[in-house]
């Protein structure tokens, strides 16, 4: 794993000093490589290609970077793991996943090179020959590239944000338009970036770039796949759960090959539990496994990973945190996400991928789960809910809706004090209530179950689904298509990365993306409950007992943090004149910090979104 730069100035303009702008790209994600820097350069052409090293696989020297092809002809800098490198016709004994790549791009090119390739990875390929540049990155998204242009013409691109702020020739324009994105999603998705200029490489892609143009090639289609698999469901129940528990050992096997200690998360739930249970099946040691706990019982999953981890016999290491190790780390979060960010669960991914780092190099989680085999409640409820609300004509549902927002939420909690049995937050149920009416179509009502916000336009246009697919594959197919990348894995990759620690998803190999539209519904979702077909192969492993619990979400408790621990930093960021100074309403936002101090309301996740963009900001704005 490591971080790589770049940067192309092919009309010469910003004269010869190649090495100290790539140095500059590359010391600014030391971080994702602290073990070793390189670099090329060729002032002829105008371009430097940077490095920055954590050694995983071939340790030696004879992995480093940037690696050129033997016949001259490529230069890669590559950021990844190939886990099928060693089957691969040019593997030779004693080479790393990079040789073994760069040379199957020079004798078989790029397009017939992808398909073959199982892993998660993100490089630039530079072909000598021909003068273009090949930025390519991973059929998920599990690792990020950012490309774009300096003002005055120059390519740049990087792991990360932080890599292309380290130019000097970039100036770092924020994108005007990505506000209202943000805080619709609490995340920025692929199609979207905070400066203008600048893009990210969408999963299954890769940009070509020459002096003259540019060109984005899809090498692997999520439609197609989705398309394939619903078209040709396995309709045998047992050789459903036969073949995904082959795939799932093999992924898991794949991605335990490594030159340094590796252990994994274990968060108690369904995906993390399988994912270490199949490692410490194949394993003749103990498997090291990671957890943290809270003392509030509403966020700790920590009795569960430890009483499987026991069962299983795992090398278990759990911390419990408090409310200073939540608070120290909050300041600083955005020194990690090189975009606003604001999925909360970031701050408890990046604390276990801190324990973790003590003892190991590379951990395995069972992101991707949920997504592939129906983990989310969204999923259950959203058809059912759908469905119920379809029975009422449009046109009347709209009438209610404009009646029910008229009053405020204030307004429905006051007369609701009037009544006995008034349910909580009553009057911001009402409000959501009155979104959902207005839905037209099951994705437009599910549109609306992943907003932050209701009231915000910020959300755009959904790519077409496959018409083959069921409800919950539509569902599946969008979260896939952005969800993941832009949530989970972006948080993932960010919390890890920061302290310098390899994370690796075996739920998200290719082939498990594949089976996934395969597996009828029923085997994924019935009767309230959802990844039937991962808890039936767990069971083989682990006593249900262990794992059979409503689903509880990774998260900590920031709603109360907010009103106690981080009262006074939130105060800060929410000050009238710096929220004036960031476009936000101030009336609005003021009015809903103070209902929720007051308990009058939960509006956490709206303002954690506020408060990661007043936070980057002056992150950006310090340095």
């Amino acid at each position: 794993m490591c971080g790589i730069a770049g940067f192309w100035d092919y009309n010469r303009r910003h004269g010869g000093d190649l090495k100290g702008v790539i140095k500059g790209m590359t010391d600014a994600i030391e971080n994702r490589g602290p073990d070793a820097e390189g670099f090329y350069i060729d002032n002829e052409v105008g371009i430097a290609l940077g490095h920055r090293r954590l050694s995983i696989i071939d340790l030696s020297i004879k992995g480093s970077q940037p690696m050129r092809s033997n016949s001259g002809r490529w230069t890669i800098v590559y950021n990844g793991e190939v886990y099928n490198y060693k089957e691969l016709p040019t593997y030779q004994p004693g080479d790393s996943d990079t040789r073994v790549i760069l040379e199957m791009f020079d004798h078989y090119g790029l397009d017939q090179t992808l398909p073959q390739l199982n892993g998660m990875f993100a490089f630039c390929l530079f072909d000598h020959q021909e003068r273009a540049m090949y930025l390519v990155r991973d059929r998920m998204g599990v690792k990020p590239l950012y490309y774009g242009t300096t003002n005055d013409g120059a390519i740049v691109f990087g792991s990360t944000l932080h890599a292309i702020r380290g130019c000097k020739f970039f100036k770092g324009e924020i994108n005007p338009h990505v506000r209202p994105i943000f805080l619709t999603y609490n995340c920025l998705p692929e199609d979207v970036c905070i400066y203008q200029g600048i893009h990210k490489v969408k999963p299954g892609t890769y940009i070509k770039i020459t002096p003259h143009s540019q060109e984005v090639v899809t090498y692997y289609s999520l439609y197609d796949v989705a398309e394939g698999g619903s078209k040709n469901p396995i309709t045998n129940d047992q050789d459903a759960k036969a073949q995904l528990h082959t795939v799932l050992k093999d992924a898991v096997s794949k991605r335990m090959i490594s030159d340094v200690p590796i252990g994994a998360f274990l968060s108690g739930g369904i995906d993390s539990s399988l994912v270490v249970a199949l490692m410490q099946s194949q394993s003749t040691q103990p498997v090291s496994t990671f957890s943290i706990g809270f003392d509030n019982p509403k966020y700790n999953e920590a009795p569960y990973a430890k009483a499987i981890a026991q069962h299983l016999g795992t090398h278990h290491t759990e911390e419990y945190l408090s409310a200073s190790h939540v608070i120290d780390i909050i300041p600083r979060i955005s020194d990690f996400y090189d975009e606003p960010f604001a999925d909360s669960s970031q701050i408890p991914t990046f604390l276990v991928s801190q324990i973790a780092k003590k003892y190991v190099t590379v951990s395995l989680s069972g992101d991707g789960g949920d997504e592939l085999f129906g983990g989310y409640n969204r999923y259950i409820f959203s058809q059912k809910i759908f469905n119920k609300l379809s029975f009422f004509p449009l046109f009347i549902r709209q009438i209610i809706s404009h009646l029910l927002k008229i009053p405020s939420v204030e307004c429905y909690d006051r007369l609701c004090g009037w009544a006995p049995k008034c349910p909580n937050l009553f009057g911001e149920k009402v409000h959501k209530l009155s979104h959902f009416l207005t839905s037209r179509t099951l994705l437009d009502f599910y549109e609306k179950c992943t907003y932050i916000q209701q009231n915000h336009k910020g959300h755009h246009q959904l790519p077409p689904y496959p018409p083959s697919l069921s409800p919950l594959q539509m569902m599946e197919f969008y979260d896939m298509l952005r969800y993941l990348p832009s949530d989970i894995l972006t948080k993932v990759d960010r919390a890890s990365m920061a302290v310098s620690l390899e994370s690796r998803e075996p739920l998200l190999d290719m082939r498990l993306v594949e089976i996934s539209f395969q597996i009828p519904d029923h085997m994924k979702i019935q009767n309230g409950s959802g990844k039937l077909i991962l808890k039936d192969i767990l069971s083989d492993y682990i006593p249900r007992a262990l794992f059979e619990r409503p689903k509880m979400g990774f998260g900590i408790p920031v709603g109360e943090f907010l009103r106690n621990e981080l009262k006074d930093w939130a105060e800060d960021l929410l000050e009238p004149t710096y929220l004036e100074s960031a476009g936000f309403n101030v009336s609005d936002v003021r009015s809903m910090w103070a209902n929720h101090l007051k308990k009058k309301a939960d509006y956490q996740h709206i303002l954690w979104g506020i408060l990661m963009w007043q936070n980057w900001r002056k992150k950006i704005k310090n340095g």
